[in-house]
Formats: structure tokens, sequence, C-alpha cells
């Protein structure tokens, strides 16, 4: 991940997981997500961040913050799915402004 999103995550995943080896990772996906029938595999990943601010609140530092985290999501599911697909599977993210 780009060095502005382990920042972002640092503090929700922690060390541990932020390290783990490329290849160490797609193992453990290939053993998590394992056929359970003869249906497609579906993996959905939910996601949270923490916000700097407090988001009920009204005012322009609120609305940049919500703008931050916008932008972090979007650049975060990109890289995310990126990786995946270029693993050969298939991936996308549902933008949390439009649910699309």
């Amino acid at each position: 991940l780009p060095k502005p999103l382990m920042r972002e995550f640092r503090h929700v995943f922690g060390d541990r997981y932020l390290k783990i080896a490329e290849d160490d990772a797609k193992v453990k996906m290939e053993e998590d997500v394992s056929p359970a029938s003869d249906g497609p595999e579906i993996l959905a990943i939910p996601t949270n961040q923490h916000a700097r601010e407090d988001l009920v609140a009204v005012g322009d530092h609120i609305e940049a913050e919500k703008d931050r985290l916008l932008n972090v999501f979007i650049q975060f599911g990109r890289d995310f799915c990126e990786k995946l697909r270029n693993q050969g599977y298939w991936a996308d993210f549902i933008d949390p402004c439009s649910g699309l």
C-alpha cells in the first residue's frame, strides 16, 4: 500500500497486519476463501476509517475531513482492487457517495 494509506490504516490494523508479506497474504486469502459449494466464490471486505473530527458537527473543517476520508477510501479501493485483479481475481468497490 502507498505510504499515505499505510498511515491512515495503521491505527486500525496495527503494524502486525500491515507488514504481512504479499505472498503470505495471498496464501492466507486462498486458505480463508476456499470453495464451500459449486456456487461462485464471493468475499466482501468491510472497511472503516478513523476521522480526525466529529463528523456530526458542521463547518468547513468538517467538510474538509469528509473529503479527505473519501479520497483515502477511493485510493485504497483502487489500489486494493488493482492488486487483486493482477492476481487474476475480479474485484470492485462501492463509492460511498453514489453507491455505485
